[in-house]
């Protein structure tokens, strides 16, 4: 039976080209319990599948740190609104709307 893997995700810092990618991906790799690593440079971010067992988020930044490159701390990502959203803008923006739209409207003969 295979273990269950989690996947994590890494803000890298201080890549500068592709070639830093690939070896932040290579380092990530070579780490006990990663089946897959995948690291993007434009986005700077890394995508690591790991074994918990095996790995924590700690080793892998670890991983990143040891290969000369520094890992961002992630905000918490915020909780999705909740309930029906306020109307008011969009009827003050109507209403701004209409109004700047009648003053552009030829007379009527």
């Amino acid at each position: 039976m295979e273990p269950t893997t989690k996947t994590e995700t890494l803000d890298i810092e201080g890549m500068t080209c592709a070639s830093c990618a690939s070896f932040v991906e290579k380092s990530l790799t070579r780490t006990p319990g990663v089946h897959r690593a995948v690291v993007n440079f434009a986005t700077e971010k890394a995508t690591v599948d790991y074994v918990p067992t095996q790995a924590t988020p700690a080793t892998l930044k670890e991983a990143v740190v040891n290969a000369g490159y520094g890992v961002t701390e992630r905000a918490p990502t915020p909780a999705p609104p909740t309930g029906r959203p306020k109307s008011t803008s969009r009827k003050r923006w109507l209403t701004k709307s209409s109004s700047a739209a009648s003053g552009w409207l030829p007379p009527w003969p």
